[in-house]
C-alpha cells in the first residue's frame, strides 16, 4: 500500500510541474480560444492518471520520482529538482529517519503505511460526498415534467444545469422566461456536444484520486471556469452585441441565489459569471495566427511535460558503462573469489549525432566471502562523465572520454565546470543516493554468495549492480566451459585506437583451425576479465597472446614495447603474457583476391548488383557486391558481363578473373560462398585490398580500402574485381549486401 501511495504521490508532484506551466500559459494565450485550455488541462490529466512516461531531452520535468526509497534503506530520498528545497528537506530526513539514530528502522515505512491509511480514506469521503450529492440531486428532480426532447423542468432547479452520463439531460426551471431560455438550452446543448459531460465527472474523479495535492484542486477549479468560457464562445462567437448582451443578461439571472449542486452537474450559472459576462461581451473571433500559436505552444507543453527526464540507457550503452567503470577502477590483487560490483546512477544524457554522454554518479564495490560472512574490501563511488560513439558496421560503442574530477581543492571546482549547472547540487551531494545504492549492492552480493549476511571491513557504502555473468554467458557462450586441460589462452587484437577485442581458448587447441574463432565477435576486454573469473585457474595457466586481425585496419607492430602495453591494459601485471608468434586465426577463413576486370560504361554491373538500392547515397561510395552460392552461379556472371568485363586477361601483377577463380571447385561451394566486388578506378595504378568485413545476423558489408604506393605511371581508367571467400554457415541468415570504399589510402 506504501509503495502505491508513493507512485501516485511522484505522480502527483510531476503532474504539479504541469499546472504551473498552464497557469503561465493561461496568462500568456488570453487571446488564443478558450478550447485550448482543455487541451492544456487534458495533458495534466493525462499526466496524473499515466503510471509510465517516456523520456526525453525535451522534459521540463526536474524529476520523475521526487521521492524515492529502496527497498531496504532506512529513509526516504527528495528529488525536487531545486536543490535548496532538496537540502533541506533531506538534512531534515537525513536527522530524523537514519536507522539506528534516533528512530527505529522501518520508520519511514511506518509513516509511508499511516499516510496511504489517510489517503484512502480521504478517497473514500470524497466518492461518498459525491454519491450522496448525485442522489439527493436525482430526489431532487423526481418530479421534472419533460419539456421536449431532453430538456425537463422542475420547481425545484434554481440553476439550469446538465445531469447524466450516457444519456445527458438538461433541467430548468418553470419561472425562466422564453430569451433566457433559449440562450440556457444553447449552452447547455454546447456542453452536451462538447461530451463536458463526461469530462468534468473524470476530472472530479482524478482530484479525488490526488485530493492531498492542493494544486490540483486550483488546477480543478480553473478547469471548470474554463469549461464555462470554452461553451460560452462556442455559443456566442456567432452573435451581435446585442445578442452578446441578452445572453450575459441571463447569465445573471441565472447565477442569482444559486447554489452549488454537486460536483458532477454542469450549471449554466455555476461558476466564474462576472469573468463570463466580459468574456461574452468582449468576444473577438481570434486571430489565425493566434490559433496557431496557441495550438504549438500546446503541443510543446505536452512534449516537455508529458515525458521525463532522460534516467535509462538502452542495454548494450549500460554494460559499455558498467566495464568502463570496472576497467577504470580495477586495481591489484583480485583473486577468483571475488565479487566486482559497478553502477552508474544518470544524472543526465546529451546525446549528438555521433556521440553519447553521460553525467552519472559511477561506483564500484568488490567484496569476497569467507566463513558464509561477506566482506567488503575495496571501493569508490564518484561523479563520473563518459563520451562514447558507435563505430563501425555493427554500431559497437568506442570510449571518448572518461572523467572523474580531481582530489582536494579542485573536487568542486571540477565539478562545476564539468556538470551543466542544473547538475551542480546532484553532483556534489555524495550522500544523495547512498542508501539506495548500498541496499542495491548488498541485495546484489547476497544473491551472488548466497548467503543472508554482509559484514567485514568499512569502507564505500555506496556500489550496486554486478558485471552480469548470465548475461555474458547469454552473449558469448562460446568462452564459457572451454577445457582448461593444459591451461587458456586469451587472443587479443586491435580494430581501432582503444578498441581491442579477445577471444578464449583452450591452450592446446589448435585455435587457427576453429572456423568459429573467425566469425564471432569478440569480447571487450572488461568482459573477458570477467568471464575468466568463472573459471578455477591458476594465474600461470592464462597465457594473453596478441595477435594482428587481418581484418582491422587499424595499424600495430607486435613487438617487446606492445606486449608490455597488452600486459599492463588487461591484466594489470596480475597475469603472465607468453608467446611472440602473431598468430592469424582467419587464414584458413578468408581467401581475397584482387584480379583484373577493366572499366566499363555499361551500368548492368550496378543495376544487377545486389546493393542497386544503395548506390543512390552521396555520402559513402557503394560498390556493387555479388555473391555466388555454386559453381553455376559463378560460371553465370562470367556469361552475363564477358561482353563488357574482361575476364581472362590480366594487368601486371594483377591475375584475370578467371585465374583468381579456378580453385573453386563444386567442392568449394558445398560449405562456402564467394562474394565479388566490382571497383573502378580512374587511372591503372590504383589497386584495392580488404579493409574490413563485418556482419551481423542480417547484414553483411564488405570495405574496400585502396592501397596505391606508387608513383601515377599510367592514367588510363580501370576496372578490378576482389573476391573474398566465406563460410556459407556464418552468412546463413543475412538478407541484406553492401559494398562500399574507404577512402583513406593504406601505402603498401
Amino acid at each position: 500500500m506504501g509503495d502505491i501511495f508513493l507512485k501516485i504521490v511522484n505522480m502527483s508532484i510531476s503532474a504539479s510541474w504541469i499546472v504551473l506551466a498552464v497557469l503561465l500559459l493561461r496568462l500568456l494565450l488570453k487571446k488564443a480560444p478558450k478550447w485550448i485550455y482543455g487541451i492544456l488541462w487534458s495533458i495534466v490529466g493525462l499526466r496524473l492518471i499515466m503510471p509510465f512516461s517516456l523520456e526525453s531531452i525535451f522534459s521540463l520535468i526536474p524529476s520523475s520520482e521526487t521521492i524515492s526509497k529502496a527497498p531496504d534503506a532506512p529513509r526516504p530520498h527528495f528529488e525536487s529538482g531545486i536543490a535548496i528545497i532538496d537540502n533541506q528537506v533531506n538534512d531534515y530526513l537525513g536527522g530524523h529517519y537514519y536507522e539506528g539514530v534516533t528512530r527505529p528502522t522501518g520508520h519511514f515505512a511506518d509513516i509511508t503505511t499511516i499516510l496511504a491509511i489517510v489517503w484512502i480514506v480521504g478517497i473514500v469521503v470524497l466518492l461518498a460526498y459525491t454519491i450522496i450529492s448525485y442522489l439527493r440531486v436525482k430526489n431532487k428532480i423526481g418530479t421534472a415534467v419533460l419539456l421536449r426532447d431532453n430538456i425537463y423542468q422542475s420547481e425545484n432547479v434554481v440553476s439550469p444545469f446538465v445531469l447524466g452520463i450516457i444519456k445527458p439531460k438538461i433541467y430548468l426551471p418553470f419561472d425562466m422566461n422564453e430569451q433566457d431560455m433559449a440562450h440556457v438550452i444553447a449552452h447547455e446543448n454546447a456542453h452536451i456536444r462538447r461530451k463536458d459531460h463526461l469530462w468534468k465527472p473524470f476530472g472530479f474523479l482524478v482530484l479525488t484520486l490526488h485530493w492531498f495535492n492542493p494544486l490540483m484542486w486550483l488546477g480543478y477549479a480553473l478547469l471548470c471556469r474554463d469549461i464555462e468560457l470554452a461553451c460560452d464562445e462556442k455559443v456566442v462567437k456567432e452573435f451581435d452585441n446585442e445578442q452578446k448582451a441578452d445572453y450575459s443578461q441571463a447569465l445573471l439571472t441565472c447565477s442569482v441565489n444559486r447554489r452549488i449542486i454537486a460536483a458532477c452537474p454542469l450549471a449554466f450559472g455555476e461558476v466564474g459569471v462576472k469573468n463570463r459576462i466580459k468574456s461574452v461581451l468582449s468576444y473577438k473571433k481570434p486571430a489565425f495566427w493566434i490559433v496557431i500559436a496557441a495550438i504549438v505552444a500546446s503541443i510543446v507543453a505536452a512534449i516537455c511535460f508529458l515525458t521525463n527526464p532522460r534516467t535509462t540507457l538502452n542495454d548494450e550503452l549500460s554494460v559499455f558503462i558498467d566495464m568502463q567503470v570496472a576497467e577504470h577502477n580495477y586495481s591489484e590483487g583480485h583473486t577468483d573469489g571475488n565479487f566486482i560490483v559497478t553502477h552508474h546512477k544518470i544524472l543526465d544524457v546529451n546525446e549528438t549525432l555521433n556521440e553519447t554522454t553521460v553525467y552519472m554518479w559511477s561506483m564500484y564495490h568488490k567484496y569476497s566471502c569467507e566463513n558464509g560472512k561477506i566482506q567488503l574490501e575495496a571501493g569508490s563511488h564518484i561523479p563520473t562523465v563518459i563520451t562514447a560513439k558507435r563505430t563501425g558496421l555493427h554500431r559497437h560503442y568506442e570510449l571518448v572520454e572518461y572523467w572523474t574530477p580531481g582530489d582536494g581543492t579542485d573536487y568542486a571546482k571540477d565539478i562545476k565546470a564539468k556538470f551543466p549547472w542544473y547538475l551542480h547540487s546532484k553532483a556534489l551531494d555524495s550522500q544523495r543516493y547512498v542508501d539506495e545504492q548500498r541496499a542495491y549492492c548488498e541485495n546484489a552480493a547476497k544473491e551472488y554468495y548466497s548467503v543472508s549476511n554482509i559484514g567485514g571491513a568499512d569502507g564505500p557504502a555506496n556500489v550496486v549492480i554486478s558485471v552480469d555473468v548470465k548475461q555474458l554467458k547469454e552473449k558469448y557462450p562460446q568462452f564459457f566451459n572451454v577445457s582448461t586441460d593444459g591451461g587458456l589462452t586469451v587472443y587479443i587484437w586491435q580494430m581501432s585506437k582503444d578498441n581491442y577485442s579477445c577471444y578464449l581458448a583452450n591452450t592446446s587447441m589448435e585455435a587457427i583451425s576453429d572456423n568459429s574463432f573467425a566469425y564471432d565477435v569478440g569480447a571487450t576486454i572488461p568482459e573477458m576479465r570477467a568471464i575468466l573469473t568463472t573459471y578455477n585457474v591458476d594465474k600461470k595457466d592464462i597465457t594473453v597472446q596478441p595477435i594482428i586481425n587481418p581484418l582491422s585496419s587499424y595499424g600495430y607492430k607486435i613487438d617487446d614495447v606492445y606486449r608490455a602495453k597488452i600486459k599492463e591494459l588487461f591484466w594489470k601485471g596480475s597475469y603472465q603474457l607468453s608467446g611472440t608468434n602473431q598468430i592469424n586465426p582467419h587464414n584458413q577463413v578468408y581467401d581475397v583476391t584482387l584480379s583484373y576486370a577493366n572499366w566499363t560504361d555499361d551500368s548492368k554491373i550496378y543495376t544487377s548488383s545486389l546493393n542497386i538500392n544503395k548506390m543512390q547515397s552521396n555520402s559513402i561510395q557503394h560498390l556493387p557486391i555479388y555473391k555466388f552460392d555454386s559453381l553455376k552461379d559463378l560460371k553465370q556472371f562470367k556469361e552475363t558481363f564477358n561482353d563488357i568485363l574482361t575476364m581472362d586477361s590480366g594487368y601486371d601483377e594483377v591475375i584475370s578473373f578467371n585465374d583468381a577463380t579456378a580453385k573453386y571447385d563444386t567442392k568449394f561451394f558445398e560449405d562456402n560462398c564467394l562474394m565479388l566486388v566490382y571497383v573502378s578506378a580512374s587511372n591503372c595504378t590504383h589497386r584495392f585490398g580488404l579493409g574490413s568485413i563485418g556482419w551481423d545476423e542480417k547484414s553483411f558489408c564488405i570495405n574496400v580500402v585502396e592501397t596505391t604506393g606508387e608513383e601515377l605511371v599510367d592514367d588510363a581508367t580501370a576496372g578490378w574485381f576482389l573476391t573474398v571467400a566465406v563460410s556459407k554457415e556464418s552468412m546463413a541468415t543475412c538478407t541484406e549486401f553492401d559494398a562500399d570504399l574507404n577512402n583513406e589510402i593504406k601505402l603498401y
